[in-house]
């Protein structure tokens, strides 16, 4: 399932560019390296070239190890520590399969949304350490709010999926289909 995945691939896309990112921009970064920001943009953290380039990766392999671990645990998992709404309908026997790759996919567009967000995040760093004077907090806030939206449509999304069919004996709708392009009949 992972290697047919469009959100899989994406996932592990950006997790190679959030490697390259920090790579490519390594040797241009001076040694004392600004990495926290106040509100209004003036730097008030700070670490040194190397070990921004350790934690910088290091984050992203973490969050590689948390989404993909989660991902691949899910089938191994038992029911009781599953947290979705109505799970004795959409984990009974003959829907498991299909609601498991449906929570994969979830956890890797979720990882996917992070990964973006970090990217972003630390391309503003970047930025703010080799250009100082074209910091726009501007930049920070509309990264953040663009993540937090698709952030919670996402959770309100899986909420919308794992309701109750209306017809309580209604076949399963979604056999042979893409769990995110539901079809009423």
């Amino acid at each position: 399932m992972q290697s047919e995945s469009r959100a899989f691939r994406w996932f592990i896309i950006l997790f190679i560019l959030g490697i390259l990112e920090v790579i490519y921009f390594y040797p241009n970064l001076p040694t004392r390296v600004a990495t926290h920001f106040a509100l209004n943009g003036e730097p008030n953290g700070w670490s040194t070239k190397t070990a921004y380039l350790f934690f910088t990766i290091g984050m992203n392999v973490f969050m590689l190890l948390v989404f993909w671990g989660l991902a691949v645990l899910f089938p191994k998992m038992p029911e009781s520590t599953m947290n979705i709404p109505h799970k004795e309908y959409w984990l009974a026997p003959e829907r498991r399969e299909q609601t498991i790759r449906d929570m994969q996919e979830m956890m890797y567009t979720i990882g996917s949304l992070t990964f973006g967000l970090l990217l972003f995040m630390h391309y503003i760093i970047y930025q703010e350490n080799l250009h100082p004077s074209e910091y726009s907090e501007f930049s920070f806030w509309l990264v953040m709010g663009v993540w937090l939206v698709l952030l919670f449509y996402y959770i309100i999304r899986m909420m919308r999926r794992y309701r109750l069919p209306k017809e309580p004996d209604h076949p399963d709708r979604r056999s042979g289909e893409h769990s995110f392009n539901i079809k009423r009949h």
